[in-house]
């Protein structure tokens, strides 16, 4: 129901995707016949998606949290099994939100990032709740390298109209990336926001290339998924991006620079903080950051995968979805016996 954001397919399960962004005129019949019985009770759009689901007649609906059509489909059709998966990680500000936003809200499996979203969520959302991590970065397979053929890949947290504070630390990032990039005879690459899939409605490529010339100087960037580009890479560092935490559930030499959440401690890596590994920089000066990334730079990912603690620090990864998976279809058995 989210346009399939996470791109997720399915062998010997019939499925399809709803576009919800145009008029879909196969169940005209279905939305007269609500438009009589729920004209004074419901909203033109409930009513519309209320026809849409009852024509595809589905066993489950999967959206993520953002969309909601979960929650709102398991209130408008209960006998359809309705999935929610967690988008991205919650910083306190995002907490704050959902807790007055999503208060009250029903489906039947929550799929959350982290066992501490889900102690948050299960407040507030009554669902069954089960933690397999980024669902989006699950559904993607990269073939292994061996061989790193990009040093440093900044991930971008470039924004259009961003707050202050966000602007001044990733200028201050871009002198750091550049400093060390010169001190090591480098071209740093860069995956661009633009780039990503779930950004590119808001046409950054030309703004974000402008900001990266001016603060960064030299630089490459490729037009293809970040995370192909961060699999060819041996270090990548960010300020506290969402793909970050999913390059580092995947065991991506990645670091994260606390700029941002030094200052603002509402927006503090909610996983990283419980633990406080080397490779999460809190309250470091100029000179501690350059030693870190002198020291993650150099170090092989052997050793990475030794004293990274993935397990402790990082959301949890399942290549392919397997888990996620085998779940629907424990719950279509389950739908199909009744």
């Amino acid at each position: 129901m989210d346009r399939n954001y996470s791109k997720l397919s399915f062998k010997d399960i019939s499925y399809d995707v709803a576009n919800l962004k145009e008029i879909n005129f196969f169940c005209i019949n279905r939305i007269l016949i609500n438009l009589l019985r729920f004209f004074f009770t419901h909203s033109l759009k409930d009513i519309y998606l209320k026809s849409l689901i009852e024509t595809h007649s589905p066993k489950i609906i999967i959206s993520n949290d953002r969309e909601e059509y979960s929650f709102k489909i398991k209130n408008l059709c209960k006998n359809i099994f309705c999935i929610t998966y967690q988008h991205s990680y919650y910083d306190k500000y995002d907490k704050k939100f959902l807790k007055e936003h999503l208060i009250g809200k029903t489906c039947d499996l929550f799929v959350t990032y982290h066992t501490q979203d889900t102690e948050f969520l299960s407040k507030i959302v009554k669902s069954k709740y089960i933690s397999l991590g980024s669902i989006k970065n699950n559904e993607i397979i990269l073939e292994k390298k061996i061989n790193k053929e990009i040093p440093l890949l900044l991930i971008s947290e470039f924004r259009e109209n961003a707050h202050e504070l966000h602007t001044k630390k990733l200028i201050e990032t871009c002198n750091y990336v550049k400093e060390f990039a010169k001190k090591k005879d480098i071209i740093p690459h860069v995956a661009l926001s633009a780039s990503r899939a779930d950004k590119d409605k808001y046409n950054l490529l030309n703004e974000e290339l402008k900001f990266y010339k001016k603060y960064l100087d030299k630089f490459e960037w490729k037009n293809e998924n970040s995370l192909i580009t961060a699999n060819k890479t041996n270090l990548c560092i960010c300020l506290h991006s969402n793909l970050g935490i999913e390059l580092l559930s995947r065991g991506f030499k990645t670091i994260f620079l606390n700029l941002i959440g030094d200052i603002d401690k509402n927006q503090i890596n909610p996983y990283l903080i419980i633990k406080k590994p080397n490779y999460f920089l809190i309250n470091c000066n100029k000179q501690e950051i350059s030693s870190k990334l002198e020291y993650y730079f150099n170090l092989s990912q052997p050793e990475w995968q030794n004293e990274s603690d993935l397990s402790s620090n990082s959301i949890h990864f399942d290549e392919g979805n397997i888990s996620f998976k085998k779940e629907i279809k424990k719950i279509l058995d389950n739908e199909n016996n009744k």
